[in-house]
């Protein structure tokens, strides 16, 4: 971006739009505007971030158990139950939390490391097809017009692989119980891509690379170096797809943060016997608080009632964190992994570089100039 007064400010795709002298008339009144509207933008977007905030909370489980929990209030209040205790809540509280934040540390550093091999894998995808468009020397892209349609099946099997229910990907070839071939992973589709492309490399090397023999080998290491690269990546990415975090924790959570919030019903209601008004202006001529009998009406009161929602709002919101970050493949959640992104240039192989809008307007392959011997 430019910032001298009329020179020409570079716009997205390459267009450049021609700067003008903004008049020193209403300069400070538009400065204000801008600002005012600045402000409004991040005015509306605070209350849309809080409407997204309650949304999230407020889903149908959390509400189902926020009725489970007041009903269980109202059981166990003075006309009904009859049921109260007191006790140092700091147990419950450490005991609720602490295994709950631990989770979902564990689900988001595997998220963390599934984005990492995530990102190994598709660069060295683009930088290997990128051999097979820079390494033709005949500059016409006959290499990479025939390769890619061998990338799109691997970038489609990788997707279906991390995507699709990860006890429908077994590796199983034999079934060993009635000798029958049992189901397939997608796994195995990707190493037939990565075989396919490798044996498309070792024919490229020598139709179209300018080599032979031995020479051709030699002259494509660094090819088969982002090949090694990319199938790493995916072992990095299949090792955390596979696994999960510990299954006993994840188990102990969610009996713990749905039992707690019928549980600590009689907790709750203890507030009761405490829970006073204190007058207002109206009423100074007042000098002492009313002391409200279980609420006044022996059902429950309205500290109780509000506590154990609270309660159980933050412990499952927290719950719906840790399930959500558990399998961040899906791309179904606010924090899953983004595919539209991830195949956003994987789809558009070979179609990048000065003309690049052109290219991917008409789908064509990059054709570098043809490489000229040495003499």
């Amino acid at each position: 971006w430019s910032t001298q007064p009329g020179s020409p400010v570079l716009a997205c795709g390459g267009t450049r739009l021609a700067g003008s002298r903004a008049p020193q008339r209403g300069r400070r009144g538009g400065e204000s505007e801008g600002r005012m509207g600045a402000g409004y933008a991040e005015f509306v977007e605070a209350w849309r971030t809080l409407g997204r905030g309650l949304l999230f909370m407020g889903n149908p489980h959390t509400l189902f158990m926020g009725l489970l929990s007041v009903l269980s209030i109202f059981i166990v209040s003075e006309k009904m139950l009859n049921i109260s205790f007191k006790v140092e809540f700091t147990i419950f509280a450490a005991g609720c939390i602490f295994p709950t934040t631990f989770s979902a540390s564990n689900a988001f550093s595997r998220r963390e490391k599934a984005i990492e091999h995530l990102g190994k894998l598709k660069a060295n995808i683009i930088a290997l097809f990128q051999h097979f468009i820079f390494f033709d020397v005949g500059g016409k892209s006959e290499a990479a017009g025939e390769a890619q349609s061998l990338f799109v099946p691997l970038v489609d099997h990788i997707e279906v692989y991390c995507r699709n229910d990860k006890s429908t990907q077994v590796c199983t070839i034999v079934d060993a119980r009635d000798g029958e071939r049992g189901g397939e992973s997608a796994a195995h589709y990707i190493y037939d891509d990565f075989t396919i492309i490798c044996e498309a490399l070792q024919r490229a090397g020598t139709k179209h690379f300018g080599h032979s023999g031995q020479k051709a080998v030699e002259n494509t290491n660094r090819s088969w170096n982002y090949v090694h690269d990319a199938i790493a990546a995916l072992e990095g990415l299949r090792s955390v797809r596979t696994t999960s975090t510990p299954l006993g924790l994840r188990i102990f959570c969610h009996f713990l943060l749905h039992s707690s919030c019928i549980l600590l019903a009689p907790f709750w209601v203890h507030f009761c016997k405490t829970e006073t008004i204190r007058p207002t202006s109206e009423f100074a001529a007042i000098e002492q608080d009313f002391q409200m009998p279980d609420g006044g009406g022996g059902y429950g009161c309205v500290s109780a009632y509000l506590v154990g929602l609270f309660f159980t709002f933050i412990v499952l919101t927290l719950y719906r964190v840790v399930s959500d970050l558990e399998d961040p493949f899906d791309g179904q959640g606010q924090d899953d992994i983004n595919w539209e992104h991830f195949r956003e240039e994987l789809d558009t192989l070979g179609q990048a570089g000065a003309d690049g809008p052109n290219l991917r307007l008409t789908g064509e392959i990059l054709r570098p100039p043809p490489i000229k011997k040495a003499s």
